[in-house]
C-alpha cells in the first residue's frame, strides 16, 4: 500500500517498512535526505562513490536482491 501524503516519503514507495532502516542507511552514505525529489540523483551517486551493488549491500547489511529492489523502487518513484 502506498500512502502519498504520509510524513515518511518511503510510505509512498513499494519498499517494505522492514527495509526502511537499510534504505535510510543507504541515503546517509550518499548524503541524500529522505525526500522523493532527492532520490533521482541516486544512480549517479552510486557511480561516483565507486561502489558496486555487492559492496553497498555489505556496507548496509542487507542482501543484494533487497538492495536491488530498493534501488529500483527509488529510481522509479
Amino acid at each position: 500500500m502506498r500512502i502519498p501524503d504520509a510524513d515518511n516519503p518511503l510510505d509512498n514507495t513499494a519498499i517494505h517498512p522492514e527495509s526502511y532502516l537499510a534504505t535510510q542507511k543507504m541515503l546517509e552514505i550518499f548524503k541524500i535526505k529522505n525526500e522523493q525529489k532527492k532520490w533521482f540523483g541516486l544512480r549517479n551517486d552510486l557511480k561516483n562513490h565507486n561502489l558496486t551493488i555487492p559492496q553497498l549491500a555489505e556496507k548496509i547489511g542487507i542482501g543484494e536482491p533487497t538492495l536491488e529492489d530498493i534501488l529500483i523502487d527509488l529510481f522509479f518513484v
